[in-house]
């Protein structure tokens, strides 16, 4: 069996490249990257090129041509998509299933995120082209339940997995509960909040969440890590405002990330993003944390209210500063509910797990019977 993943860059820092890349040391031989979308350059010129129309479509066209040369040279049984559902990699990645198809007998496609207002264009004018493209694949995974039955209501009839994202393993290393247990009461209470920086992440939620908290308990503070299209913008919020006690750190990696995991309490993340499944929630509860966040995406078909953290449908900063507080007044529940966070994730999230299952659907498609382990 072989299987051929399209892949982005690997130095690219999104969610799909992120747990592709934590995937692959658990992946067997048998399983190969294809890179294609925009590449990383440290050159800033090149960057600014990439963002260009002109230029996304050569590069689109590169890649193509790459591709179809790599499909006549080599012989593979299975290959696997990773688009969201939004009109720009729909029309994509389709165009890489019409083409693979000449050549590969089973492809596999794994709806990452979920975009309801493209759903409803496909139902009200592209079903029939995205039933052409999509509908015969072997079969199709999801990051959550809705999007499972919006996809059985489109009229898929084959079988789709309800899978997750996932976290590199180095956290079962890096991070420890015992470092929240031992930390002297006089170092402040550490609210998280590590995602892209974006309005509706609900960064600004955050930010007027934890304001509201620190009215209470002077000693607190909230360390805000992460890139995206409002970092600097919530820079010049904060000092304007004069907002004492967030600490914002821009992009982390490797052991500046793990610190402020461990470094942290409670993690806050008040997104109504179309998120297929945040890969920061199961870092963070990887890491140990308690959890407050929304039922977006994967979050509400596994979050135990109560037993997990908070989760909530307000966007008010009010309700969300009411359950840090519950949080920070109940210690030990909080110590028992990052615990238990930390089994669930080690034994659902970790990237070993997930890239076993993932195999296993990879085998199940190519032998059905299971006879055939080739």
């Amino acid at each position: 069996m072989r299987v051929l993943v399209l892949a982005p860059d690997p130095k690219k820092l999104g969610g799909i490249s992120i747990y592709l890349q934590s995937l692959k040391p658990f992946f067997s031989k048998d399983v190969e990257y294809f890179v294609i979308g925009r590449r990383v350059r440290e050159n800033s010129d090149w960057d600014a090129m990439d963002k260009s129309r002109l230029y996304l479509l050569l590069r689109l066209f590169q890649d193509y041509i790459k591709f179809v040369i790599h499909l006549i040279k080599n012989k593979y049984d299975v290959l696997h998509l990773n688009p969201s559902l939004n009109s720009k990699l729909i029309l994509r990645d389709g165009l890489y299933i019409l083409t693979a198809r000449l050549f590969i007998a089973n492809y596999i496609v794994f709806f990452r995120g979920w975009e309801k207002e493209f759903e409803q264009k496909l139902r009200q004018r592209y079903l029939p082209l995205f039933r052409f493209v999509y509908f015969r694949a072997s079969a199709l995974t999801v990051l959550a339940n809705d999007f499972k039955n919006s996809l059985e209501e489109m009229g898929y009839s084959g079988t789709i997995h309800l899978e997750t994202t996932s976290y590199n393993e180095d956290f079962n290393e890096k991070t420890s509960d015992s470092s929240r247990k031992n930390r002297n009461e006089k170092e402040p209470y550490t609210i998280l909040f590590l995602s892209r920086i974006e309005v509706a992440k609900g960064v600004y939620v955050a930010v007027k969440a934890f304001n509201l908290f620190k009215k209470k308990f002077p000693n607190s503070k909230l360390v805000i890590a992460g890139s995206g299209y409002e970092l600097e913008h919530l820079k010049e919020h904060v000092a304007q405002n004069g907002f004492s006690g967030i600490e914002i750190l821009g992009p982390i990696y490797g052991e500046p990330k793990f610190e402020a995991f461990n470094n942290a309490n409670v993690y806050l993340f008040p997104t109504w993003h179309p998120e297929g499944m945040p890969g920061t929630v199961n870092e963070a509860m990887a890491a140990g944390l308690p959890i407050i966040t929304r039922p977006v995406g994967g979050l509400k078909d596994f979050f135990i209210n109560g037993e997990m953290g908070y989760m909530t449908e307000s966007k008010d900063p009010k309700d969300f500063a009411a359950l840090l507080e519950k949080l920070h007044q109940d210690p030990e529940q909080a110590g028992k509910i990052g615990a238990g966070n930390r089994a669930y994730a080690r034994n659902r999230f970790s990237a070993s797990k997930v890239a076993e299952r993932i195999e296993k659907i990879y085998r199940d498609i190519v032998n059905p019977s299971g006879s055939d382990r080739a």
